[in-house]
């Protein structure tokens, strides 16, 4: 689990980029949680072989305590 104590630079990062490459252990869920839970502020998916539906890219920005 990601927990905001792990941070060198004392804040969270910017950005989290995910690249897809396969369905086996289809993680993002929990992911997602975690980086919101850490506050990172936008949650990038790239898919580029569409394993996880037709969007190649997805980009989420933090609210609060989940992204939209």
């Amino acid at each position: 689990m990601i927990t905001p104590s792990s941070w060198y630079f004392g804040k969270p990062p910017d950005i989290t980029l995910e690249i897809v490459s396969n369905k086996i252990g289809n993680k993002l869920g929990s992911k997602w949680e975690d980086y919101a839970f850490a506050r990172v502020g936008y949650y990038v998916v790239y898919n580029p072989l569409k394993q996880l539906g037709q969007n190649i890219l997805r980009v989420y920005k933090l609210r609060g305590n989940s992204y939209v």
